[in-house]
């Protein structure tokens, strides 16, 4: 005959969580009742007692005990789940769950993903939800052409709708070809290694032939205008035409003679003042008398 053996369940440690807690009573229960203890009344407890660790053992040694030094309330396994489950189970679970479900919508094109999604979420509320609420669920959560051809096919059932979006949409995939990879070139073969020259362009004939280079100057088709013959360089005389002319100076009356350096420039004559004419006037009449 042959045997085998099947994994015990891993230490339960008191977190706070709805599927770790589903989950390890799920798994101390298959491992009970494989051994045939499940259905031992308080033996069961003892044995069940021994998976916990940190806060779930503190929380089993801290009960009231009998004589046989066990708890005095627990008399079965399903006592046990159930004192477990309304000690560490959040008891605002549901209303979690269902804010989620509100919220749970479709992420791209993926249909599966988002169906387990929902499935986790169902599988969490048991039989506090009924088979409608779960088809309109599914489809208030999709999105696009995805929710359009589940709307028209109009299905009956929620597994009808999931049948019906997978066998479209989540039917075919995406396989990605995978790039090969290239052989590693030791650093005596990349520094030997040829080059890889980069092929030109080639011309169209909508590009038409190259344009010839003109010189702006002459107009000629042979050089460029700073290797054209007919330009020819300024000569330090030369007035620049733009150029503002030079400043000419002012003589004024009262300054005497001009010196001979700037005896060549021109004088711009300027309105004299008053006050120096009536001086004038009046010297000349004193000379005069």
């Amino acid at each position: 005959m042959a045997t085998f053996a099947i994994p015990q369940p891993e230490a339960y440690d008191g977190k706070r969580d709805f599927m770790k807690v589903q989950t390890f009573l799920a798994s101390l229960r298959g491992y009970l009742g494989f051994h045939e203890v499940a259905d031992n009344g308080r033996q069961s407890v003892r044995y069940a007692g021994l998976f916990l660790q940190a806060q779930a053992q503190t929380w089993y040694q801290g009960l009231p005990r009998s004589l046989d030094g066990l708890p005095t309330h627990l008399n079965s396994l399903e006592e046990f789940e159930h004192a477990l489950q309304a000690q560490f189970q959040p008891h605002d679970h549901i209303e979690r769950v269902r804010a989620r479900l509100r919220t749970a919508r479709q992420r791209g094109t993926d249909v599966g993903s988002f169906i387990d999604y929902l499935d986790d979420l169902f599988m969490q509320l048991g039989d506090q939800i009924d088979d409608s609420e779960k088809l309109e669920r599914f489809k208030a959560g999709l999105t696009g052409r995805q929710r359009e051809f589940v709307y028209y096919s109009q299905p009956g059932t929620y597994a009808e709708a999931k049948a019906t979006a997978l066998s479209i949409f989540g039917a075919q995939e995406v396989q990605i070809q995978k790039i090969p990879k290239q052989p590693v070139r030791t650093e005596q073969e990349a520094t030997h290694a040829p080059k890889a020259v980069k092929p030109s362009r080639p011309r169209t004939q909508s590009m038409g032939p190259p344009k010839p280079l003109r010189c702006y100057k002459c107009q000629e088709e042979v050089h460029v205008q700073q290797d054209c013959p007919q330009r020819t360089t300024r000569s330090a005389g030369e007035e620049r035409p733009f150029l503002r002319p030079p400043k000419r100076l002012v003589q004024h009356p009262s300054a005497g003679p001009a010196p001979p350096s700037l005896a060549g420039q021109h004088a711009v004559p300027t309105k004299t003042p008053t006050r120096v004419v009536a001086a004038a006037k009046s010297r000349s009449a004193a000379d005069t008398r």
